[in-house]
């Protein structure tokens, strides 16, 4: 019956102040001493848990930077053994492997033709400096012709000039 009793009465709040114990019936006037008694002790309470939550706060955040780093990381190390690694391997190389060896291909012959090119270019080069010595030469003796020829006709003019000079003083 007694715990019927406490269902349907409530029971009686107290404060306890300084270590007595202060029935909350004695009236308005000794409460509200109390009361700002309680509302300190609520705010030095709501301070404390505020700084325990603080100094959590920090012990939680202070390595944040580097955690952050850690995580931003794009490496990732993942420990397999040997059959996955090679399994791993020979799909990657059934992938890839043809595209690879098309690729291959194509650069060894863009590198026979590169080849072939610049030694084509060598020849082509030697030819028209062989050319040009040949080009050289040939107009060299064709100048030394028409000097030769100047010369020879330049010996008849003077020549004749004397040979008119002569006469002039003759006659």
């Amino acid at each position: 019956m007694d715990a019927r009793r406490s269902f349907t009465q409530p029971r009686q709040s107290v404060f306890s102040a300084g270590g007595s114990v202060v029935p909350l019936n004695e009236g308005p006037a000794n409460h509200l001493s109390y009361l700002h008694a309680t509302v300190q002790m609520v705010a030095r309470c709501s301070s404390t848990l505020g700084e325990i939550a603080d100094e959590q706060k920090t012990e939680g955040i202070h390595d944040l930077d580097r955690m952050m780093r850690i995580i931003e990381n794009q490496r990732l190390f993942v420990l397999i053994d040997e059959p996955q690694l090679k399994a791993a391997q020979n799909q990657l190389e059934d992938e890839i492997g043809p595209q690879l060896n098309t690729l291959l291909e194509r650069a060894e012959k863009a590198i026979e033709i590169s080849a072939i090119k610049s030694s084509q270019a060598a020849a082509v080069a030697k030819a028209s400096a062989a050319a040009s010595k040949r080009g050289d030469a040939r107009r060299l003796q064709i100048l030394q012709a028409r000097r030769e020829k100047a010369e020879r006709e330049l010996d008849e003019v003077e020549a004749e000039m004397r040979k008119m000079e002569a006469e002039l003083m003759k006659g």
